[in-house]
């Protein structure tokens, strides 16, 4: 079995990226993985999956206030989705 070349990525606000750390982290991903499709998410993307998936988390979901907190839950989500 083969894992699909995806790389799913979080931010805050993916219209916003004002973080040059961060910035200069997608650009290494987009030269270290040039067969990958990078998926990039924010927090609207994810409360969005799971008001569509699981509406009865939602409420939840969002007094979280941790970004890599909500970025964990993402990603066993994204996980088990995919």
């Amino acid at each position: 079995m083969e894992f699909p070349k995806i790389l799913h990525l979080t931010c805050k606000d993916k219209n916003n990226l004002n973080n040059p750390v961060w910035i200069q982290c997608l650009n290494e991903y987009k030269k270290i993985y040039l067969d990958y499709q990078i998926k990039l998410y924010d927090n609207n993307d994810i409360y969005l999956l799971i008001e569509k998936l699981y509406p009865d988390y939602l409420n939840e979901i969002k007094k979280i206030t941790v970004g890599a907190i909500l970025s964990d839950i993402f990603r066993y989500l994204i996980l088990y989705l995919e």
